[in-house]
């Protein structure tokens, strides 16, 4: 469920140099559900870029990103 999900997303991230604490505040200071509430789309396929900073220390990452009803498929991504 959720849960898992969150663990496979901070294992990879602390595969990737990102510590847990800061893994830990991101969680607590976004509002994921309201942002989730707030997004409106009808396209299937989609580019996300995103940027996080944690410290001094900055990683960029690009996605495209296909929806077929409920379920969100990774095409490809790329890290910068």
């Amino acid at each position: 469920g959720a849960q898992a999900g969150q663990a496979a997303a901070l294992q990879y991230l602390v595969s990737k140099g990102i510590n847990p604490q800061a893994y830990q505040a991101l969680q607590t200071q976004v509002n994921w559900q309201g942002l989730g509430q707030s997004l409106g789309f009808t396209d299937n396929l989609f580019r996300l870029r995103v940027k996080g900073r944690v410290g001094n220390m900055t990683r960029s990452m690009t996605a495209v990103l296909r929806r077929d009803g409920p379920v969100v498929r990774t095409l490809y991504y790329r890290e910068e």
